[in-house]
Formats: structure tokens, sequence, C-alpha cells
């Protein structure tokens, strides 16, 4: 086979996970594992492991077969709901015959997929029975919302909150220590409201040491999944918190042409993962903001160049939390092994490992009118 051309896709477990939100009544559901997926693409040539790093985004897929095949495969799924009778051959079967329609939305966001999926899901008898476009919309939603914030929220450790500022006058400018008077406030547990067109900075609360910190906004309402990228969400940028002080995450600049504001309508949630600074080659593929001479590498390497600015980061984003929440845990449990195997040897001491720093994680939310 001659070379073809290759994409990397580092959303694509959060897109399996939303084809499967609307999977019919499946039988031999047990069979929908990473090896089946992978023999329905490659046949006898295909190995567990490469699905797997196909879905975190590690390796890259070939678009005119592998691509293709992932989106016979699924289509098959969501449409027949019996893995049983889904193999290689069925799935380029179903191309033959003029199936493959997903493949656009795989290679689209997420909002791009899930449009793909509805209009597949209205080949179904149960489309209306479901509730049409309303249920696709909120089911994809939810999916979307729970591998992305949930998956954060897991692989954290919970900080401070976001505290917003706003206006339609950037009065905080040029206050001295601004934010830490705001950050002494008390907590204010009820939704920010901001009015459309309002300047907008976000103020992160003091931690021990310096730290980096990356984030990205996403809309909270069924919006999320029907709105493009654009209006649906957005990556927050990076930024270096000096220890013991509160941040403005926003540069303030002197014209209010050039400053943030709010421009869309709607429930926003804002999410910002702050890791020692000491760690920050683990997040190097998404802080292109601190070498912009340098070309970002790994997960946001080699995605669709149809993917709008902020989009593959902010996905990536949440690859990094998972791995170093991982990685914090196989340590832990190294040394938790190694503390009972000392206990039972009398005078032989534990070797510990280092055990890695968690991310932290602030957070907020706000409503645009």
């Amino acid at each position: 086979m001659s070379a073809a051309l290759t994409v990397r896709l580092p959303d694509l477990w959060l897109k399996r996970a939303m084809a499967l939100k609307l999977l019919p009544v499946v039988e031999n559901a047990a069979k929908v594992q990473n090896a089946w997926f992978v023999r329905c693409i490659r046949d006898a040539d295909g190995r567990e492991a490469l699905f797997s790093q196909w879905l975190s985004g590690d390796t890259t897929m070939r678009v005119a077969d592998d691509v293709q095949l992932l989106a016979a495969t699924l289509e098959l799924l969501i449409l027949n709901g019996n893995p049983a009778d889904i193999d290689h051959e069925s799935a380029k079967a179903h191309l033959n015959a003029g199936g493959g329609h997903l493949k656009s939305g795989l290679l689209g966001t997420f909002g791009e997929f899930a449009g793909s999926l509805d209009h597949l899901l209205q080949a179904r008898a149960d489309y209306q029975e479901l509730g049409g476009a309303e249920y696709v919309r909120h089911s994809l939603t939810e999916a979307v919302r729970t591998e992305l914030l949930g998956s954060l929220e897991a692989n954290t450790e919970k900080a401070g909150s976001i505290q917003i500022l706003h206006g339609n006058s950037r009065d905080w400018v040029g206050s001295i220590a601004a934010g830490e008077k705001i950050i002494r406030q008390p907590k204010n547990d009820k939704l920010e409201k901001i009015a459309k067109g309002d300047f907008v900075q976000f103020v992160v609360p003091p931690t021990i040491g310096s730290r980096f910190m990356f984030g990205f906004e996403l809309r909270m309402d069924d919006g999320l999944v029907s709105h493009p990228w654009e209006d649906a969400g957005s990556w927050l940028g990076t930024r270096l918190q000096v220890s013991g002080k509160a941040t403005l995450l926003f540069d303030d600049p002197v014209q209010d042409k050039d400053a943030p504001f709010a421009d869309v309508e709607g429930t926003f949630a804002a999410r910002l993962v702050s890791v020692d600074a000491g760690l920050l080659s683990d997040f190097a593929g998404i802080c292109d903001h601190f070498e912009p001479n340098v070309k970002t590498k790994g997960l946001v390497d080699g995605c669709p160049t149809s993917w709008p600015d902020g989009y593959a980061k902010s996905i990536a984003l949440v690859t990094y939390v998972k791995r170093a929440a991982d990685r914090a845990k196989r340590a832990r449990n190294k040394n938790e092994l190694e503390a009972k195997r000392s206990a039972t040897f009398i005078g032989q001491s534990a070797v510990r490992v280092p055990e890695p720093s968690i991310p932290l994680l602030h957070q907020g939310s706000y409503l645009v009118v």
C-alpha cells in the first residue's frame, strides 16, 4: 500500500464515548473493546495497543483507510447494534455500498461529529421515538461534559475558585494588588451574570510555589454540541503564576479595544489547571505560548488543519491531566508495596520513588446574557 495521508486525533477517545452513547440495545456488548475495533479496521494486522494509541493521539491514523473503516465500524454498530455481526469485511462492504459518512465528523471537532451522528441516527427507526434531534443533543452534551469536565475533576486536586471580574469599564486596571483584594472576598456560590459586551478578567487565588496555568471554557447547555467551537468553547491560554500572589489570567492592555470581553450568550464553565513550574516539560505540547519559536509536538502536532484555534490544546489538556494523575498513582502504589515489603524483612528500609504532584484545578462558572 502506498503511503497515505495521516492525521492525529487526540479527541478520538471523546468521539468514541459520544458514539457509544447512541448505541441501540447492544447484543454481545462485551465485545465492544479496543481489540474488536482494531480488528474491524486492520483485520488480522491489528494490535489492541494500536487502537489505544489512536484513541489518545499518541500515533497517527491513515485517513484513506483507518479513519474510513473506523467510520464504517461505528456506523454499523450504531445502526445494527450487534458487534458479533461486524468485522473487517463487513466494514469494507459498508464503505463500498456508500457508507462511511462519519469520516468527516471524525476529522472535525466534537460539535461537527455530533452533527454527523445526528444525521446517521435519523436512519434508525426509533429516532423520533427517542426524541429526535433534541435527544441526540442532550445525550451528546452530557457525554462531552462528563468526558472533559468530569475527567478534569476526577484527576486533579481541587483548589480555590476562579474569581470573575466584569463590567462595562475595566476599573480594576491599575489598582494596586487588585487580585489580592478580590480573592479576600467571601466565596460567592451564585452563578456570575455577565452582560454581553462586558469586559472580563479571571483572577486565580495564590498558591505555594510558582506554577504554570492552562485552561479552557465550555458551554454548559446543549449548545455545547450544536454550536461551532468558537461559540461553544475556547482555549483560555497559559500563564505563569508567581508563588504567593493572585494571578490575572488575561493581559489588561491600555486600550479597551484590545481587552477581553464576553461576546457569546450562554452558560459557561471555566477550568484552569496549574502544575508545579518544575513539571512544565510534562506539558510541553500545549505550552507554545512560552516558546513561540518552537514547533509544538506531541498531541497537538499533526491534527486536522481545519480544527479551530485552541481546540486541540483544550482536548490535549484533559489527556495530560489524566496522565499526570496516573503517574502519581503508579508511584504511590509502588511506594505502598515497598513499605509492606520492608516491613516484612526486619532491617531493610523502604526504597521509595518520588511521587509526582497531582495538578490543581480552579473552577468558575458564569452566565452571559
